[in-house]
């Protein structure tokens, strides 16, 4: 997984890093991924807040269509995904408050 995360035109984090566990599908991976990464953001969003700096949304960019409809849909489980952890799916409720926006 890589990431950078940008404030303004600039780029506050970069990283790359290898998942700790094993997943059976790469959407599976990109999930994991996507939300360890918007994890960073959200902590990064409420920090610069308190610091009182104007923040806005929080857009998280994704390449992987399976990925975000994972994340954006309704649907709590497919038969494909019921085996993912529900702590994956935080996201989810996010993106519904619209504290976090998802774009390909």
């Amino acid at each position: 997984t890589g990431a950078i995360i940008t404030v303004g035109r600039g780029a506050v984090v970069c990283f790359s890093q290898n998942h700790a566990l094993v997943a059976n599908s790469s959407t599976e991976a990109e999930l994991i991924g996507y939300v360890d990464i918007a994890s960073r953001g959200i902590s990064m969003k409420y920090m610069l807040m308190n610091l009182r700096y104007q923040v806005g949304m929080l857009v998280l960019y994704q390449d992987n269509m399976s990925t975000i409809h994972m994340v954006t849909s309704e649907k709590a489980s497919s038969s494909r995904t019921r085996h993912i952890n529900v702590r994956y799916f935080f996201l989810r409720d996010r993106i519904r408050s619209g504290e976090v926006v998802v774009k390909y």
